[in-house]
C-alpha cells in the first residue's frame, strides 16, 4: 500500500495567489493456495485513487457571490473570480482555472497454473473498472482582449498602426475579441476491461 501526497501554491503578477493540492492512494493484495504439487491458484486485486485539486484565488470570495445573487444569479464556486484581461503594452490580469480530478481504477483477477512436465499451463482471467471524474472549465469566467484598435485612429475605415492604445480601450469597455466556454464542466467517465488467457 502507497500514499503520495502534495501541495502547491502559484501567485502571479499582481499577488493572487492559487493553491493547489494532490493525494494519491495505491493497495495490491494477492494471494497464493497450492491445491496440489501440479497446480496453484493465485488471486490479486488492486485499487488505485488519485485526486487533483486546483482553486482559485476568487474562487471562494463571500462579496463576489453576494453581488452575483444580488443580480439574481446564485454562483457556483467555479464561477467567482475575474475574467481573464489580455493587453498588448501590459502584462494581463488573470485567476487560474479551478479544477478537480477524481480518477480511480480497481482490478480482479484470477490465475491457475498447472505444471505438466516440462510445460507451464495457465488459465485465467481479469477485470478492471475504470472511473474518470473530471471537472475544469477552461473560459468560464470569459476572457477579453485589448489591442487599441477601438482608439486607433481611421483612414478610409483602416485603422492605423501606432494611434491606439489598448488601456484606453479598457477604459471604455471596447475589447477587440471576447469569448467565454458555455456548457457542463464535469464529465463523469466509466469503463469496464477484462482479459482471459
Amino acid at each position: 500500500m502507497a500514499y503520495q501526497g502534495s501541495n502547491s501554491v502559484s501567485p502571479n503578477l499582481f499577488q493572487f495567489t492559487d493553491t493547489g493540492s494532490g493525494r494519491g492512494i495505491n493497495a495490491n493484495l494477492g494471494w497464493s493456495r497450492n491445491i496440489t504439487t501440479r497446480l496453484t491458484n493465485s488471486l490479486q486485486s488492486s485499487f488505485s485513487r488519485m485526486r487533483q485539486l486546483s482553486s482559485a484565488v476568487f474562487r471562494e470570495s463571500p462579496e463576489r457571490g453576494r453581488r452575483a445573487e444580488d443580480c439574481g444569479h446564485v454562483a457556483e464556486p467555479y464561477e467567482l473570480g475575474a475574467s481573464q484581461l489580455s493587453f498588448t503594452n501590459y502584462a494581463g490580469l488573470n485567476d487560474g482555472n479551478a479544477s478537480l480530478n477524481r480518477n480511480q481504477t480497481s482490478s480482479v483477477g484470477d490465475n491457475l497454473t498447472w505444471v505438466r512436465g516440462l510445460h507451464n499451463f495457465t488459465f485465467g482471467g481479469d477485470y478492471r473498472r475504470q472511473q474518470f471524474n473530471q471537472f475544469a472549465d477552461s473560459n468560464g469566467r470569459g476572457t477579453y482582449t485589448f489591442t487599441g484598435s477601438a482608439t486607433s485612429l481611421l483612414v478610409n475605415g483602416v485603422a492605423q498602426s501606432g494611434t491606439g492604445y489598448d488601456l484606453a480601450d479598457f477604459l471604455l469597455g471596447m475589447p477587440a475579441t471576447s469569448s467565454i466556454r458555455y456548457g457542463n464542466p464535469d464529465k463523469y467517465l466509466r469503463g469496464s476491461g477484462y482479459d482471459f488467457l
